[in-house]
């Protein structure tokens, strides 16, 4: 390799730093999108004096940048005149000044896969130091362990993505060990909404590879048997036991009338969710329900509990935004996910199954928690999002 080619990998790597902090120390290290912003002020000053502004120019027919643009004019009416919104404005500023000027071409399947194998190796070993060698519980964790998975879950559908567009065998091994490390990872933080989300998309996103890139069929179903025998064997105490065995315990709890575990007083939240909407459907109640919530347990319409005051949010993305910021929020947010995807490149496999697989895991995810309250996954999904719809339709 000569020089210029040295100089110009390290370039591309100086640019792309941004892309590796979010898939590695953004949820890792304490004010992880604080370093962020110094990462995509540096890429932004080696993209300028690379290219110029010839990246901006082509950039800027990405047309999913219109909702970032929305979404950071709408923040910024919301710091203006303090009304509440769900969007940080220096998180959708980021967001924004990174995927105008990055340059789509170098987010390659082979830098994400390198960059997903580095976030799955931090992240299972902060996982495994903090419950095998401090002894701390999932509920005792420095981070919330439900967004924590999400993102893993993330690492883990992109690297399978990967897996399938890759050739090279040496990009095969470090995809393939992504995905084991990053879902043994979900595993251990225990949380049974995300493990189900990466669950059903990985298992999706694999029979379809299989049915529409794999040349011998019969030795992909094979080898796909192998590895989810092999995953799911590594993982069996912990599905049995906080999957099956414990959402089974509930659920009798919840016969026989007792709605204090945890999926009872999610089920409540729900319910009292849909009965708020119900009332007011479209002007909101920002995150001022707490009052309402008393009151509906006054008037038995849900089961009585002490610990809905410690709850934020109704462990349900829709109900979540539609209770706080009316049904309208709710429906931009649906078309903000959906109508991409009828407008995808169906040729470019990579970037049409990263950007699928993304929004499966954020919509099955948002079933049992808000993904977009977490500024990190805001950032992860938002960011990931953007690159990937303008990787497909900027050529």
């Amino acid at each position: 390799m000569n020089k210029y080619n040295v100089l110009k990998n390290i370039n591309s790597f100086i640019i792309t730093l941004p892309v590796l902090w979010i898939l590695t120390g953004l949820f890792t290290v304490h004010n992880g999108d604080k370093i962020l912003v110094t990462l995509t002020l540096l890429s932004l000053l080696l993209t300028l004096i690379t290219y110029k502004f010839d990246i901006l120019k082509r950039n800027l027919k990405n047309k999913y940048l219109l909702i970032l643009f929305v979404l950071l004019i709408y923040s910024a009416l919301g710091e203006v005149f303090h009304f509440e919104t769900p969007i940080i404005f220096r998180a959708i500023a980021t967001i924004l000044i990174l995927t105008l000027f990055i340059p789509y071409d170098l987010i390659s399947p082979k830098r994400i896969s390198i960059y997903s194998l580095i976030g799955s190796i931090v992240s299972l070993s902060f996982v495994s130091y903090n419950i095998f060698i401090l002894n701390i519980g999932r509920g005792s964790l420095d981070i919330n362990p439900i967004p924590f998975s999400t993102y893993l879950c993330v690492l883990s559908v992109l690297s399978l993505v990967c897996f399938f567009c890759i050739c090279d065998t040496k990009y095969k091994i470090i995809c393939l060990l992504s995905v084991i490390l990053s879902f043994i990872a979900v595993i251990l933080t225990e949380t049974r909404g995300t493990i189900l989300a990466l669950i059903i998309t990985l298992a999706l996103f694999a029979i379809y590879f299989i049915i529409k890139r794999s040349k011998n069929k019969k030795k992909s179903i094979l080898f796909f048997i192998v590895i989810s025998a092999f995953m799911v064997a590594i993982s069996f105490p912990v599905l049995k036991e906080r999957l099956y065995d414990r959402t089974a315990y509930e659920f009798s709890l919840i016969e026989k009338g007792n709605d204090g575990s945890s999926i009872g007083i999610r089920l409540s939240l729900w319910k009292a969710g849909l009965i708020i909407i119900n009332k007011s459907p479209f002007s909101g109640t920002g995150n001022n329900f707490h009052n309402q919530i008393r009151t509906l347990e006054k008037d038995n319409l849900i089961y009585k509990n002490k610990r809905y005051d410690h709850y934020s949010h109704f462990h349900n993305q829709y109900i979540d935004i539609a209770v706080k910021w009316g049904v309208q929020s709710l429906i931009f947010l649906l078309l903000s996910l959906l109508v991409p995807l009828l407008t995808l490149n169906k040729e470019d496999d990579f970037t049409k199954i990263s950007f699928y697989s993304l929004t499966s895991i954020f919509m099955i995810a948002g079933l049992t928690d808000p993904p977009l309250v977490n500024k990190q996954l805001f950032i992860l999904f938002f960011t990931l999002l953007t690159m990937m719809y303008g990787k497909n339709k900027i050529k």
